[in-house]
């Protein structure tokens, strides 16, 4: 008897509780209807342009500069310093008087040894001479022979000493810096200067890894120097690999009129490895960066029907070098391949895009502007 007097109850809240459902599934359902009338949404950009080009693949490497002619002066004999005839920066010419040590003592010697020399040539003489009338003997001669040679060599050898301590420039050259006075003792090899010839042509030594050493002679490197790429020709390579670090050496000439290299630096070369490959170029704002790498938003054909005509696909690239405002794709475009560029901050995969070419506008305009005369 209760359930009976519930029932009515009961019947009308779950009349109330469809009546609601029903109301609000039409409410969801206009809602719907209401949402596709907008359409899917899209975002416009800029069409980048691509650009193929060759590119080649480099090594960077530091290089030592190195000057053609050059070498440490050194004294072969000690003694002490009696004249200094150049100065630290001075431009020598090839046989110059440099620097003499004190040769009082060989001087003496000298003048004695050619005394001895002259007694011993008169003595030969009258030797031979005697030899000849046969009052003196053969062994005689001899031995007058022997003494004059032993008297001209004392002289020769003191007049190397002298020689020695009489230091001359090698060739044409700047002097280097120095510390030198007169009167001070040198020890034999001690450094005195070093000269610098001609530098207007200068090598550079470098090494360059075994499996990347693909250089041959005449090829063509590049020195990076204060922002500026500077020609140089490989003239050398080493004939074996170092087997610790496993480079290989090489060296190239630069031409170095302008004197912006200087003997003894340290520069930065670039050399090319292996053959040149055809890439294509995209401006760099086109490139997008996730966590995953750098990314390019790719235009793709929509489907039939679609508000746009081209909807945006996500391409992981490999980059490359970046050169005036463009950046080298290594892998993962195609030339044929349309790219958004300026807008693509705004993309995602799968959106529909609009793509505006401002090149093919700009060149429109140019074409279609009246001209105007006097």
């Amino acid at each position: 008897m209760k359930f009976r007097k519930w029932l009515p109850v009961i019947v009308g809240c779950v009349l109330i509780t469809v009546i609601l459902a029903s109301y609000k599934v039409h409410q969801i359902r206009k809602a719907i209807e209401f949402g596709k009338s907008f359409g899917e949404p899209s975002e416009v950009v800029e069409l980048a342009t691509t650009e193929s080009s060759e590119w080649q693949q480099t090594i960077t490497a530091t290089a030592d500069v190195v000057a053609v002619q050059a070498v440490d002066l050194t004294n072969e004999l000690g003694g002490r310093v009696e004249t200094i005839d150049f100065k630290a920066g001075d431009q020598i010419k090839q046989g110059q008087l440099l620097l003499k040590l004190d040769t009082t003592e060989e001087e003496a010697q000298l003048a004695a040894a050619e005394a001895d020399a002259q007694l011993a040539a008169l003595a030969l003489e009258r030797n031979q001479k005697l030899a000849k009338t046969g009052v003196a003997s053969e062994e005689a001669r001899d031995q007058a022979l022997a003494q004059r040679n032993a008297a001209v060599a004392s002289e020769d050898r003191l007049k190397a000493i002298i020689s020695k301590k009489t230091i001359r420039a090698p060739f044409d050259a700047s002097a280097g810096i120095f510390e030198l006075e007169v009167g001070q003792y040198l020890q034999p090899n001690t450094m005195i200067s070093r000269l610098v010839g001609d530098t207007s042509k200068v090598w550079l030594d470098f090494y360059l890894p075994q499996r990347q050493s693909s250089l041959a002679l005449g090829d063509e490197i590049s020195v990076m120097l204060r922002g500026e790429g500077i020609k140089a020709t490989v003239i050398a390579k080493d004939s074996w690999v170092n087997p610790r670090s496993g480079n290989l050496r090489y060296r190239a000439e630069v031409d170095n009129t302008a004197g912006k290299l200087y003997p003894g630096t340290v520069v930065t070369i670039s050399a090319p490895v292996g053959e040149p490959q055809t890439v294509s170029r995209v401006p760099m704002n086109a490139v997008r960066y996730d966590a995953f790498g750098p990314n390019l938003y790719v235009l793709v054909p929509a489907e039939e029907g679609a508000a746009e005509a081209e909807r945006a696909a996500k391409r992981r690239v490999t980059l490359g070098p970046e050169q005036d405002g463009y950046v080298v794709i290594l892998s993962g475009l195609e030339p044929s391949d349309r790219v958004a560029g300026n807008g693509a901050f705004k993309l995602r995969d799968g959106i529909l895009v609009k793509a505006v070419d401002m090149a093919a506008e700009d060149k429109t305009a140019d074409t279609s502007e009246p001209t105007t005369g006097q």
